[in-house]
């Protein structure tokens, strides 16, 4: 546990300028996936097919959270709207209250690295440019690590 302190405090420090980046744990990340196909992301709210890579701007209000608003063209003068808050089920024509589904941990284990990063840690490690000093040595070499390009995520 002493060594995750450090490595937060660590993150913290990689950046000069302010603000400093923040550590959080994995704990925090959640898996929308489950929540997505109740919504509406195809159509705006004048039944019009979103396409989303032509976006060019987007806004949100914190007071209207399920509208999003956004451009095609930065100058276009009004901004078309999708209400992503409109539940996808329907019962006889009328839309069902659906309860917002349990959103899971994103991640169940230790996120993994590769193994080409792992040994470019150890390396740092073993020729002192990352100090033994603030011990966080055991804390690298004891990070999970696969040979896969991008470790054991589960796949989107």
């Amino acid at each position: 546990m002493r060594q995750i302190v450090h490595l937060y405090t660590l993150v913290r420090w990689a950046k000069q300028n302010s603000p400093a980046y923040t550590a959080v744990n994995q704990d925090l990340f959640v898996n929308f996936k489950a929540w997505l196909h109740t919504k509406n992301w195809i159509k705006d709210t004048n039944s019009e097919k979103i396409s989303w890579n032509k976006i060019r701007e987007v806004k949100v209000q914190w007071n209207n959270p399920d509208i999003i608003e956004f451009k095609y063209d930065f100058f276009e003068e009004n901004y078309r709207k999708l209400n992503c808050g409109l539940n996808l089920k329907l019962t006889r024509g009328r839309k069902k209250k659906a309860q917002e589904p349990k959103l899971d941990k994103l991640y169940n284990n230790p996120i993994s690295i590769t193994e080409v990063k792992y040994k470019d840690l150890v390396s740092l490690c073993d020729t002192m440019i990352i100090p033994k000093k603030y011990e966080y040595h055991d804390f690298y070499k004891n990070l999970k690590h696969s040979k896969e390009e991008q470790g054991d995520d589960e796949e989107d």
